[in-house]
């Protein structure tokens, strides 16, 4: 069952699954808002990325979508429908790889209320949702 905090794993290119990809973490409740999921994508970090949200590789934890510094990269956030994403899960377009920490899924939701490069139509989805603080 897909929920907020899920990770997902996109390829760049869909005729080649097995290419390379990235990691995308569901912010919002598919429960409550089926028809608009909000996805956000983990990147490597580099000093002109946003630093609204910036994660650190957990020494302790095994998360094979933090195998370096990265952060999330607001700016290529992506709404889906649940049915879509399941759609595409079935496919095996993409693959689920886990769910966040909660500690973790925690800073990807505060950076996402204090970021400036979340489009407005995501930011006003947030707000809707009530997840973004206005």
């Amino acid at each position: 069952m897909i929920a907020a905090g899920n990770v997902f794993w996109f390829p760049d290119d869909q005729s080649q699954p097995n290419g390379q990809g990235h990691y995308y973490v569901v912010l919002s409740d598919p429960s409550l808002y089926p028809d608009q999921l909000l996805l956000v994508n983990f990147g490597s970090w580099e000093d002109y990325k946003d630093d609204a949200c910036f994660l650190e590789v957990p020494p302790d934890r095994n998360l094979p979508y933090l195998r370096h510094t990265s952060c999330i990269e607001y700016d290529r956030a992506e709404c889906f429908t649940l049915a879509g994403l399941e759609f595409l899960l079935k496919k095996r377009v993409i693959r689920e790889v886990g769910a966040l920490p909660p500690d973790i899924f925690e800073q990807v939701l505060k950076g996402a209320a204090i970021t400036e490069r979340l489009p407005m139509e995501y930011k006003m989805l947030l707000e809707d949702q009530e997840i973004r603080n206005p």
